[in-house]
């Protein structure tokens, strides 16, 4: 048997040479095919021979040898197939002819292809041909074309390797220890030839350590035993690592042993995973690979849900060892923080997590230093929220350490956490009830809580509505502290924007009167806050306030009713445009339907107050609603302590009377039409006649209006007249 000899071509580029050796490739596979259905076997391994021949080329990179190795690989896969359908009797014969080609790598690959049908078809023990396969492979010490052989032979024989165990083994073709020594051996060959190759093409070293890593890969699938693993498997793969003494191939090969095996065994070798990441060449990223570890341990112990294995101090010392290692990747660092937080509150209870996030800041601490870059503020914001994740905020924000990491940052920056630190403890409903955490609290978040150079108004509305819903979770034990905080806090308000003062102060004013509704001095606290809003120009929000601190008092039974003489000074004295006018006395006249006043003749004053000014509002279609509503203040109540029928029907008849000055007079019938109906539903039951009169007037004129709602409103509102049976 004879190579046959040809001219070999030039090339002018590698792309030149690639195509050409794939176009003839092709042109090859369809021969070897022809004779393949003839049954000319022979003649079809002569020409897989002349197609294998075209990887004995030095001068493709990897990566275009890589094309040229898969283009092949595909080929002799069907190649494979097609003589295990022919059912050749002469398979052993076959495998020994092929062994007499000349050049190795064809040949090689050609034992590897033949060989492995041999073992489907169980015409020879696999530890012979393994055994016989690994020693040739090791004539081919050329690093790619003996990466790639050593990759091939992997994947023809990897459906065949044996599984069982030594001891059930009894019919002498091969043990799962035969299996693990042969990948062993492959991944260690490989291993060398990578590292040759690495030095000359580092932009293929990835792709090349895949090939590499498959032997883990093949490895992972067998059922070894945890000690097997522990003590021969991976000592021998974490050597070789080592010994690669590469960036990318230690980086690629770590991060393979970890996701290839499983979490148990990682667990069982957690030791010398961690020491060998950490120790690592320089430039191998040791955080993405303990971030791939960590993920791999939650996933598990998420499914799991417990293990005793002791990890804390393990992981504790590993990372003290990356903080040496990583000094000037402080970033990376502090990004994975989170996720190791992650991983110890699944593994661990609440109190031991906690001890061990308390030495957690610290050690950060130490290790940032006392000043920061900018490009650690983000990370150290994520981290200090994943200390408090799964823990009440204020006993982690009291940790030593923790206020000194959010000193480090800037004020922007320092802004952002703390506005998360107030969201945690609204979402707590965290109740403060001592002065210390009061002060504590006020001090870790006080940039919430004064005005910042150039914040817009978006933001200062979103800090004092956080503000204000922090200033609800103060309930100190004793009284007088309390009063004297909200004091405080007053005052720090009160030097903020008008924004701020009108959406802190209303809140704060509710703080105030909630604390003890039947004590007087918080009354005057109260006052001082409607004060500040009066100066803010915020009236009808102070009005509004004002009558509910005189709701609170009288239903407390203290005589609140000089806030309510307060909101109607200010009415009187501070209001000009119409439609707030308006605005404030609906706020007015309803306090005063809901005033419970033991003294008749103060509320008899307050309320006739109330009615002159409705007759002061100059837009008549407003002056006849506020009118018609005053008619509420004389009516007949549940609770209520006075009640005129004479002067509730002055207000509707003076009411009426304006209403005939107006274009809109049907309109404001209607509505004077509903307030009869309320008073004569209160007890004025003699109030029938003025219902039907009125009734019977709109019902005469509404012909000429064209607006159907006020169409179907007064028909709504003769319908419940006609349920009401009232007669005139």
């Amino acid at each position: 048997m004879s190579d046959q000899k040809s001219i070999k071509p030039i090339y002018t580029t590698e792309e030149e040479e690639i195509n050409f050796r794939i176009s003839s490739i092709k042109q090859s596979d369809i021969k070897m095919n022809k004779e393949l259905d003839n049954e000319k076997i022979h003649e079809a391994i002569e020409t897989a021979y002349n197609i294998a021949d075209h990887l004995r080329t030095v001068t493709l990179t990897p990566k275009l040898y890589y094309s040229l190795y898969i283009e092949i690989q595909t080929i002799f896969t069907s190649l494979i197939s097609r003589i295990c359908e022919i059912k050749q009797k002469y398979l052993l014969k076959l495998y020994e002819r092929v062994q007499y080609y000349s050049h190795v790598i064809p040949r090689l690959y050609l034992m590897c292809t033949i060989g492995s049908i041999c073992i489907a078809k169980n015409e020879i023990q696999i530890t012979l041909l393994l055994k016989d396969l690994l020693e040739m492979c090791k004539c081919v010490q050329h690093p790619s074309k003996g990466l790639f052989l050593r990759s091939y032979l992997l994947y023809v024989i990897k459906n065949y390797l044996p599984t069982t165990l030594i001891e059930n083994n009894n019919n002498n073709n091969g043990s799962l220890d035969d299996s693990i020594q042969f990948l062993l051996t492959n991944f260690i060959e490989m291993n060398k030839l990578n590292i040759r190759l690495a030095q000359k093409q580092q932009e293929s070293q990835v792709q090349l350590c895949q090939l590499v890593a498959m032997n883990l890969s093949i490895l992972s699938n067998l059922d070894i035993p945890q000690n097997t693993y522990k003590t021969i498997i991976l000592p021998q793969i974490l050597q070789q690592i080592i010994l690669s003494g590469e960036v990318h191939s230690q980086t690629y090969l770590i991060d393979a042993v970890i996701q290839a095996f499983p979490a148990k065994f990682q667990l069982l070798t957690l030791k010398p995973i961690l020491r060998t990441i950490v120790t690592s060449q320089i430039g191998v990223n040791i955080v993405e690979l303990l971030k791939s570890l960590i993920k791999q341990l939650i996933n598990y112990i998420i499914i799991e849900k417990s293990d005793e294995t002791d990890i804390y101090p393990l992981f504790d010392n590993s990372l003290k060892d990356a903080l040496k290692h990583e000094e000037n990747n402080k970033k990376e660092i502090i990004e994975l923080l989170p996720l190791y937080i992650e991983l110890l509150e699944h593994w661990y209870n609440k109190n031991d997590t906690l001890k061990f996030i308390s030495k957690l800041i610290i050690d950060i601490n130490h290790f940032i230093g006392k000043s920061c870059s900018s490009d650690l503020y983000v990370p150290i914001i994520h981290f200090l929220i994943a200390t408090y994740q799964n823990h009440e905020i204020l006993l982690v924000s009291q940790l030593n350490g923790f206020s000194d990491l959010m000193d480090l940052l800037e004020l922007h920056s320092k802004h952002t956490i703390q506005r998360k630190i107030i969201q945690r403890f609204i979402q707590e409903n965290k109740q403060l009830t001592t002065i210390e955490d009061v002060q504590f609290v006020m001090n870790i978040t006080s940039t919430i809580h004064k005005d910042l150079e150039n914040a817009s108004d978006e933001d200062i509305e979103k800090d004092s509505i956080l503000s204000t819903s922090l200033y609800q979770l103060i309930n100190l034990n004793d009284f007088e502290e309390m009063v004297s905080t909200l004091r405080e806090i007053k005052g720090i308000i009160s030097i903020g924007c008008n924004k701020r003062k009108k959406i802190s102060l209303p809140g704060l004013l509710f703080k105030f009167i909630t604390i003890k509704p039947c004590d007087r001095k918080i009354f005057v606290g109260a006052l001082d806050i409607l004060k500040l809003l009066v100066k803010q120009n915020e009236m009808l929000l102070s009005i509004r306030l004002a009558i509910q601190c005189t709701l609170c008092g009288l239903n407390n039974g203290i005589d609140t009713t000089s806030f309510f003489e307060f909101a109607t000074s200010i009415f009187e004295n501070n209001i000009s445009n119409a439609e707030e006018k308006k605005e404030a006395l609906t706020y007015i006249i309803a306090g005063g339907c809901s005033m419970k006043i033991n003294d008749e003749e103060k509320y008899i004053i307050l309320i006739t107050a109330v009615t002159k000014y409705s007759q002061m509002i100059e837009d008549i279609n407003s002056r006849v609603n506020i009118i018609a509503l005053c008619s509420a203040l004389w009516s007949k109540r549940d609770g209520s302590n006075y009640n005129s029928k004479q002067h509730c029907l002055q207000c509707l008849q003076k009411a009426l009377k304006d209403a005939n000055l107006s274009n809109e007079n049907i309109k404001l019938f209607v509505t004077i039409l509903n307030r009869y109906i309320i008073s004569y539903i209160n007890g004025y039951s003699d109030f029938s006649k003025y219902i039907i009169q009125l009734r019977d007037l709109i019902q005469s004129n509404i012909g000429d209006i064209s607006d159907n709602s006020l169409i179907q409103y007064f028909k709504n509102t003769c319908y419940y007249i006609s349920q009401l049976d009232i007669t005139n």
